[in-house]
């Protein structure tokens, strides 16, 4: 439970509501972040699939930003 609401309060801090840039509500922006963000999916990856602690990294990253931005992820990664 402690875990999750460290969690969600991350996940506040990264989506802003106001601005438009939210691919779920809060509760399951929230679930996803808990999901992929786990012991279990990176030794999943890393221990089971042999990836590397860098691409595991890079792949977070990509699939957080598609899926808790939206399209808007994709947008800012081609303006930088």
């Amino acid at each position: 439970r402690r875990r999750h609401q460290t969690q969600s309060a991350l996940v506040q801090l990264v989506i802003d509501p106001e601005a438009g840039d939210v691919a779920h509500d809060h509760s399951d922006a929230v679930a996803i972040y808990f999901a992929l963000v786990n012991s279990h999916t990176h030794q999943l990856m890393v221990g089971s699939l042999g990836w590397s602690f860098q691409r595991w990294e890079q792949w977070l990253v990509q699939v957080l930003a598609r899926q808790l931005l939206g399209p808007s992820a994709d947008r800012r990664r081609e303006l930088r």
